[in-house]
């Protein structure tokens, strides 16, 4: 017997390779397959594999440098995959399927990239953070991480609407998922630059070196869930007290309810139906009353936000987001024009382009109140690319590929 079968026979007998076999299986399981995703609800979904933010920490971790990075809420993800899926002869979907699965985790514009390179002359490629009711505190922060994580686009295009600083249902600035996931992430050069202690490298090192210790705190959540469900048990002695008598519903624990899972069979819908403006009574409840506080609180994040890309020299693109005008008349017309003009102020202050929406746009173009269809989308991107293209330097920037103000 060779020397080399005997060393594979004595390590397959040795429990401590036993175990770190089991442990890299299970990592590699992890990474590749999602598993806490495929949970019914997003509610028990680790917030590391949430569809909804899991694509921003894949791609701060990735050495890919997009020379545009667009940051918003749905209203950057929805024309995208509408014109996407025309661009690349795919049939778009309707259904909540698609939406969970496909829309959230998207994180591309390539019609959009299709156009800027042809203006530029040269391929352009394009990352779409946009994450679903997002902030303008977390545009900021998907922002300065990509920047601290040594991305350096050419162009940051953000787009912005009224909600984004006034969110009834959504105002806790340290509650939302993309603060839940970014607020303490760290690339090595952004942990190495703010002189850490010892434990934080060994930390880093091991979280982004095991997935399963990364995900721990979100499997420990679940496991604690449905243990509680299933023994009818309170997980917390505050929780029994509180609901005294009652049983220990999952969707009970969190804010959100169950929803289709990525493995649940649903009929796709091809068909989009008419546009019956159905989220605008949702719309009512986001609106009003105005929240004075919170446009307070998040009007400053526009601000750090256009600050932190001066620094770093790269341009920013501001858009005014194109509504229905139903959608805006929710509004106090007063609101809507200090929005405006807030808009106004903070692109001539830091140099950026403000991009604003025409009144061309009809309820066609819509969806729904907010989010424009593949027609509504074809024309914001026409406008979008025009008024790029119409600046000489943001023009220089996307054809020599150099960032603004380098020569």
């Amino acid at each position: 017997m060779s020397n080399l079968v005997k060393l594979v026979k004595r390590m397959a007998s040795s429990t401590a390779v036993l175990i770190l076999l089991i442990l890299l299986v299970l990592d590699v399981a992890i990474v590749y397959g999602k598993p806490l995703r495929y949970l019914n609800a997003t509610n028990l979904t680790g917030i590391n594999q949430n569809p909804i933010v899991a694509k921003l920490k894949e791609f701060l971790d990735s050495s890919r440098n997009p020379d545009v990075i667009v940051v918003g809420s749905s209203l950057a993800l929805v024309p995208a995959v509408r014109l996407d899926d025309k661009f690349h002869g795919v049939p778009t979907r309707y259904d909540h399927w698609y939406g969970r699965n496909h829309v959230l985790e998207y994180d591309k514009a390539d019609y959009l990239a299709h156009l800027l390179g042809e203006k530029a002359g040269r391929t352009i490629d394009v990352a779409n953070l946009g994450v679903v009711a997002s902030l303008m505190s977390d545009h900021y922060l998907v922002i300065d991480k990509a920047l601290s994580a040594g991305k350096r686009p050419k162009l940051i295009i953000c787009m912005v609407a009224p909600r984004d600083f006034m969110d009834n249902l959504r105002h806790e600035i340290d509650k939302t998922p993309v603060y839940s996931i970014l607020a303490d992430f760290r690339s090595i050069r952004d942990l190495l630059a703010n002189n850490p202690k010892p434990e934080r490298i060994f930390e880093f090192v091991v979280s982004n070196g095991w997935s399963f210790y990364r995900i721990k705190s979100d499997v420990k959540t679940i496991v604690t869930t449905w243990a509680c469900h299933g023994l009818d048990r309170q997980a917390s002695l505050f929780l029994a007290n509180k609901f005294a008598g009652q049983k220990a519903n999952p969707n009970d624990v969190y804010m959100a309810g169950p929803i289709t899972g990525v493995l649940d069979k649903v009929k796709p819908v091809y068909e989009a139906g008419p546009n019956t403006l159905v989220d605008l009574e949702r719309y009512k409840n986001v609106y009003l009353p105005v929240n004075k506080k919170m446009i307070a609180e998040q009007v400053p994040y526009l601000e750090r936000m256009l600050k932190r890309a001066g620094e770093e020299h790269v341009a920013v693109v501001l858009v005014d987001s194109p509504l229905t005008k139903e959608n805006l008349a929710l509004l106090p017309a007063v609101e809507v024009a200090d929005y405006k003009q807030r808009l106004k102020d903070m692109s001539a202050r830091y140099g950026a382009l403000l991009v604003e929406s025409p009144d061309e746009y009809s309820l066609a173009d819509f969806e729904d109140s907010c989010h424009m269809n593949a027609q509504g989308g074809g024309k914001f991107y026409d406008v979008l690319v025009k008024a790029i293209v119409s600046d000489p330097a943001l023009a220089q920037n996307l054809t020599s590929g150099r960032l603004l103000g380098q020569r």
